[in-house]
Order: C-alpha cells, then structure tokens, then sequence
C-alpha cells in the first residue's frame, strides 16, 4: 500500500480560535483539488459544502529549505523569469514540489477522506520570515486528513516532501498543533536518513516545457495526430473549455480548448483582480474545475481550426468520461 511508509523547521504559530462544534470538527469529504503540497480543497460528503484545510504541524517546502547553492539557482531562474515577464512557480521552478504535488494527486484526487479539524491559526499580516520576508498569512483551518489508516501529512513527510512545523511553548500547551506530532517527527528523520525528496543531493527540477505558441505546438499536434489520442491532466481551468493539461508523456504542458463548444468568456484576471465576465462564465468555470480538474483524461485528435487565440492554444477535441 502506498502509504504505509513510516524535521524541524521554524514557521510563525498563531492563537486557537474558539473551539468548533463536534459536527464542523470531524468529517468526510472528497479531495478536489491539491492547491499546494500541504493545503486541500474538500467537499463535505454530507452537505456538499467546499472547504479549504491545511495538514496540520506540516508546511509546504519554500526558497530557504534548500541548499546555498540551489538557492542560487532559484534566484537566477526567478530573475530570468521576471526579464522576460513570466511568472515564477514554486511547483514548476523551484526542486521536489511538483513530484510532490504529483504523488497527492494520483493517490487521493476524488478520493474519500476522513477530516478532523485539530486548531485554528489566526491572519497574520506582514510576519517577517526566518530569510528577511514579510509574508501574509490568511486563516487557516488545520487538520490531520486520513486516507482510510493513513496519515497524508505522514506519508508527505516521510518522502521529503514537506516540512514539519517547530511549535513553541504556548501551541504545546494550548494543543495547538497535530495529534499526530510525534509520528511526523520520526517520519522526517527517516526522510532525513534516506535523503528522500528534499534530502536527495541528486534532486533536480521538474524540467516541464510550456507550449504556448504555434512554433512549439506543430510538433506535439502531429504526433498526437499519428497516435489517435494521449492521456493528460487537466492542471489548470481558465474558464468552461478553456484548460491547460499537463501530459506525462511528453513532459509538456499545453493549452487546450474543449471542441465543438462555444462558452461565455471570463473576465480576464489584472493585478488579482478579476474584470467582468460574461453572464454564466464564473459559473461555467465553477462546474468545468469541479468535473476535471487535476484529473485525467484523453485528448483525441481533431483538426486545428487555429493556433493563436489568447493563449495561442491547440483546439482539440477533450473526451472526458465522468
């Protein structure tokens, strides 16, 4: 079983809120969406209600958890980006996040799981991180999530994946913390003795090649062409057939639009905020994301109608069986 695997970093630790009813503190839900390597997106099983958790005592890897000199590496790839006016990726630029995300996403994506909400931590603005940074914090639930026996934040610690939060005096005393804390302890001294995931002196980045213009597309569409079909992940949604897919074979992410269906268009999102949408696009969008994203599906061949609409997209027909 894939889970059945059995450090210490210092992260800000905020108050407890009030404690929450019984009926809000544990519960059933599907996973969603991986939003990042220690944060998930659920609906309730019993209502239906979508909720943002995050693994308790667990974060997500950032810049300073690694080496000096991947360090540098990351701020020259970040400075390349900004010249040429990308957005950095912590998942696609920076070593082990997107394994990471990759091994949440085919173990427990639309998968049932068991919640139990352990703290609260508190909106922190401008929290000054241990590398000079200040960050913002929003409210977080946090809980332990269990996939049938398995603690997820567990198994993510054990492979290197993320780190386990040092909690101060007051969130021991408080019981702010997980209720599995002393099982993530051992699990990242294990990581740390197998240099798994972040310990691996050999890791490497993930090395995905965004197709965004005609030029790069020809290739990858004339093979898909010969092959019939090939298998991706729908890795973002843009609006009701606007996704862009992720596919293992090649290693390439590709934009895509769903053939054949015409959709409202979504406002365009400018400096974080969004622009007025269509009548229905927001909702379109709501309804395509919960039916495929990050899950699998095929692309079959189709003939491109054109390459170069706002994105510069591949149009292919997107099967997908639900």
């Amino acid at each position: 079983f894939f889970f059945n695997d059995t450090a210490t970093t210092e992260i800000y630790t905020l108050s407890l809120h009030d404690a929450l009813p019984i009926s809000d503190a544990q519960f059933n839900a599907i996973v969603k969406q991986i939003k990042t390597t220690d944060t998930l997106i659920l609906k309730k099983t019993e209502n239906r209600e979508e909720i943002t958790v995050s693994l308790s005592s667990i974060r997500a890897l950032n810049k300073s958890d690694f080496s000096e000199s991947w360090q540098k590496k990351i701020a020259s790839l970040e400075a390349e980006k900004k010249t040429q006016k990308q957005q950095f990726s912590p998942v696609l630029d920076m070593p082990v996040n997107f394994e990471a995300r990759e091994f949440l996403r085919k173990k427990i994506i639309g998968q049932k799981v068991k919640v139990n909400i352990d703290y609260k931590q508190e909106a922190k603005v401008n929290h000054q991180m241990p590398d000079g940074r200040f960050v913002n914090f929003p409210e977080r639930l946090c809980a332990t999530v269990m996939f049938g026996a398995t603690n997820i934040a567990e198994a993510l610690v054990f492979r290197g994946y993320v780190k386990v939060i040092t909690h101060g005096g007051a969130d021991i005393q408080e019981d702010r913390m997980s209720s599995q804390y002393d099982a993530l302890q051992n699990a990242e001294v294990k990581a740390q003795a197998s240099k798994k995931g972040i310990y691996d002196p050999k890791m490497q980045l993930p090395k995905i090649l965004e197709i965004n213009t005609k030029e790069r597309a020809g290739p990858f569409f004339n093979q898909y062409e010969r092959s019939g079909s090939v298998t991706a992940v729908v890795d973002y949604v843009f609006g009701p057939n606007r996704i862009k897919c992720y596919v293992p074979r090649d290693n390439i992410n590709i934009m895509c639009i769903i053939a054949g269906l015409e959709a409202p268009r979504v406002g365009m999102l400018r400096n974080g905020v969004r622009e007025a949408s269509e009548p229905f696009a927001l909702q379109g969008m709501e309804f395509t994301k919960d039916k495929i994203m990050q899950q699998e599906v095929s692309i079959f061949r189709s003939i491109v109608i054109f390459l170069s609409m706002i994105f510069n997209v591949i149009l292919l027909i997107l099967f997908i069986f639900i």
